[in-house]
């Protein structure tokens, strides 16, 4: 079967579709480059955002008429059987169900897999991406942030093996990879064992070919000494934290069930730059959260300009 897959949202998204084309490849199914080649259209959605999930559904509704249509990912997970009655599509699956796809593209009817099991995906292969390739090494997050969805769709924190992660790495720089992008929705609760990304970032930078490695993303509750000191003496590591911040204001930090105070944060990034001269840090903000004052908003502002992101 001819199947065109569109993929929106993260970075893990973007994994993922390579997932789902490593799965169906397997069972004889070919992808194609446009909707109107195919047999089957699969959308790969995006949940964290609204504007996300509004164009998803805006694209759906402009697919072409008489195809059989599949909708996949965050977004598949939060609304499950609701889709299938607003949009007419033929199959909803969640994340954690997209080995169930050979069958589900064979059968007839309505079809909802929304699931939550702790899948991993090992038993599977993706293509590389050349020559910056991305390997997902955990999936899910166990923080509970007040604003946040991801727990409801990608399940709880779970991760890979750390030789699978390293195998997968070294395959990858094998094909041509000279770059890998590690990704979590929290990298920095990655555990196996007594292993944390620490020891997994020491493991991935002995493999022989492989020039960078970049992270995504981490929790600032995460970042410990034996982070900063990898990546302080790790070459290929690059000098570069995302630490999403969200609040200068304490108040809203609880509020958001984030974890750490305004102090702490400056405390880390104070450690950082100290021990990584040069290090960037970006971050993520949210303003006008629920019941955020004018003073809640300066707080941030002066966060913004004093850390200098």
């Amino acid at each position: 079967m001819r199947y065109f897959l569109k993929v929106y949202g993260c970075q893990m998204n973007q994994y993922d579709g390579r997932l789902i084309e490593a799965i169906l490849g397997a069972a004889g199914h070919c992808r194609v480059d446009s909707p109107d080649r195919a047999d089957l259209i699969l959308i790969n959605t995006c949940s964290v955002r609204e504007h996300a999930e509004t164009r998803a559904k805006g694209y759906i509704r402009m697919l072409p008429k008489g195809k059989r249509v599949g909708i996949l990912g965050c977004l598949a997970q939060r609304e499950g059987i609701d889709l299938i009655e607003e949009l007419k599509v033929d199959f909803v699956l969640g994340p954690d169900c997209y080995s169930l796809l050979p069958g589900i593209i064979e059968s007839d009817g309505p079809i909802v897999a929304t699931n939550l099991d702790g899948e991993l995906y090992l038993s599977i292969r993706p293509e590389p991406v050349l020559p910056v390739t991305m390997v997902t090494v955990m999936r899910g997050c166990d923080n509970y942030c007040s604003y946040c969805i991801v727990p409801y769709v990608r399940g709880n924190a779970r991760s890979k093996p750390l030789r699978s992660v390293v195998d997968e790495v070294r395959r990858a720089v094998g094909k041509g990879a000279k770059e890998v992008l590690l990704l979590g929705q929290d990298i920095t609760s990655y555990r196996d064992g007594d292993a944390g990304l620490a020891q997994l970032l020491e493991e991935v930078a002995v493999v022989d070919g492989l020039r960078r490695i970049r992270f995504l993303t981490s929790h600032p509750k995460g970042v410990d000494d034996k982070l900063i000191q990898v990546m302080k003496e790790i070459n290929s590591i690059c000098p570069h934290i995302h630490l999403p911040l969200q609040s200068g204001s304490n108040r809203i930090l609880r509020l958001m069930k984030r974890n750490y105070t305004i102090e702490e944060y400056y405390d880390l990034v104070a450690r950082l730059r100290r021990e990584i001269p040069g290090i960037g840090i970006t971050t993520d903000l949210i303003v006008g959260f629920p019941t955020e004052t004018v003073a809640d908003y300066e707080a941030t502002l002066k966060a913004v300009e004093e850390l200098r992101f």
